[in-house]
C-alpha cells in the first residue's frame, strides 16, 4: 500500500465522493492536505485551514467539490475544492459556540446544512445558506 505525508498528526481523513482517487487529511496543526492516491509523490494541495487542530473533515455527498472542516478553534469552514488546481477557495465560516469541535457531517439532502459536535457535550446545526449568502451564492453558481 501507499503512504502519504500529511505534515502533522492526522486527526481525520475523508474521501471525495465525486473524485474517487482524492482523499484529504486534517492534522493537529490546523492543516488540511489532499492527495491523489494514484501518485504518492506529492500532495495535490495543502492549506492552513484553522488556527488549531483540523479535527474533522468531510465532503458533501450532494454538492461536488464542497469540503467542510471543523477545528479545536471552535469553527467550521466550507471550501470550494472543485475549481482550478491548487488549494481550495474559502466559501463560508462560522464559530458554532459549542467549544472545540470533534465531529462534523453534512445533511444527506441539503448541502449547506451541517452538524458539528463540541467538547461541551453539545451538538450544533449550521445552515450556511443563511450566513450572508456566500455559501448559497456558491451553490447557485455550481448550476
Amino acid at each position: 500500500g501507499a503512504t502519504f505525508a500529511a505534515g502533522g498528526r492526522v486527526e481525520q481523513v475523508a474521501w471525495d465522493p465525486f473524485v474517487a482517487t482524492t482523499l484529504v487529511a486534517g492534522d493537529e496543526t490546523g492543516g488540511v492536505v489532499a492527495f491523489d492516491v494514484r501518485a504518492a509523490a506529492a500532495p495535490l494541495w495543502s492549506l492552513r485551514a484553522h488556527g488549531a487542530a483540523a479535527s474533522a473533515v468531510c465532503f458533501s455527498e450532494t454538492a461536488a467539490g464542497l469540503l467542510a472542516t471543523a477545528s479545536a478553534d471552535a469553527s467550521v469552514k466550507l471550501w470550494d475544492c472543485g475549481g482550478a488546481p491548487g488549494p481550495p477557495a474559502p466559501v463560508a465560516a462560522r464559530d458554532l459556540a459549542v467549544g472545540e469541535l470533534f465531529a462534523l457531517a453534512f445533511d444527506a439532502v441539503d448541502p449547506l446544512v451541517l452538524v458539528a459536535a463540541g467538547a461541551g457535550g453539545s451538538v450544533a446545526l449550521w445552515d450556511a445558506a443563511g450566513d450572508g449568502g456566500a455559501a448559497a451564492a456558491w451553490l447557485a453558481a455550481q448550476g
